[in-house]
């Protein structure tokens, strides 16, 4: 009697302990699958925020080189087309500029032309200019020519007409281009060699030249020293 009793009393206290272990794993074990789920949800909320921060930065990372690329060629475009908007305004009002853009145009082969025209009349009157000037400056030149038969005259009016001193001391008659720059000439005359030489003697220095003043002859001169 008392076997059976202990023997009932082990089971029961087996059935009650089985029934603690039990209930004490089934409530365990629910607590550890939610502390699993909880943590395989929050991992994968992290690892969800992380691809979106990494798109975004990405994202971002791409925009801003577009936009300063697209800045950088709207700028070089400005910098570079600087007469854009005046282009444009030009094309804008091209209907209205254009019968005049057509008259200029057409007007430049008869302004070519004209030119062409006119320059060859330039040419002329400005070599005619030159010519005329060359007329004139050899017109206005002046020069000197030695008058041989002059100087034979005076020679022959001396020689007929000596003067006493001539006669009493005697005479030699030299031509002498310096003389020129010695005394006076004068205008060949036959009086005017006979006073030259009344009071001379010894060598007698004659010279006679023409002045001209471009092709025309003026006078001619007579120099006695």
């Amino acid at each position: 009697m008392k076997k059976i009793k202990l023997i009932s009393f082990i089971a029961i206290s087996l059935c009650i302990i089985s029934v603690l272990v039990f209930s004490f794993i089934i409530k365990k074990e629910p607590k550890e699958v939610s502390n699993i789920a909880t943590e395989e949800t929050e991992n994968e909320e992290q690892a969800e925020v992380e691809e979106n921060n990494e798109l975004e930065l990405a994202t971002n990372q791409e925009q801003v080189p577009e936009a300063n690329n697209a800045n950088s060629e709207e700028n070089a475009t400005f910098s570079t087309n600087p007469n854009i908007q005046e282009k444009n305004t030009q094309e804008s009002s091209s209907s209205k500029t254009t019968p005049i853009t057509q008259v200029t145009t057409n007007s430049k082969p008869e302004q070519k032309q004209t030119q062409e025209q006119t320059q060859p009349q330039v040419n002329a009157e400005a070599q005619k200019q030159q010519t005329t000037q060359a007329q004139s400056s050899n017109n206005n030149k002046e020069s000197f020519k030695e008058n041989t038969a002059i100087i034979n005259e005076i020679r022959n009016i001396i020689n007929a007409n000596p003067s006493t001193y001539m006669k009493q001391l005697g005479y030699n008659i030299v031509v002498d281009s310096s003389i020129v720059n010695l005394t006076t000439g004068f205008t060949y005359t036959q009086t005017r060699v006979r006073n030259a030489i009344a009071n001379s003697f010894g060598t007698i220095r004659i010279y006679a030249r023409d002045y001209y003043v471009g092709n025309e002859l003026r006078w001619t001169e007579g120099f006695i020293l």
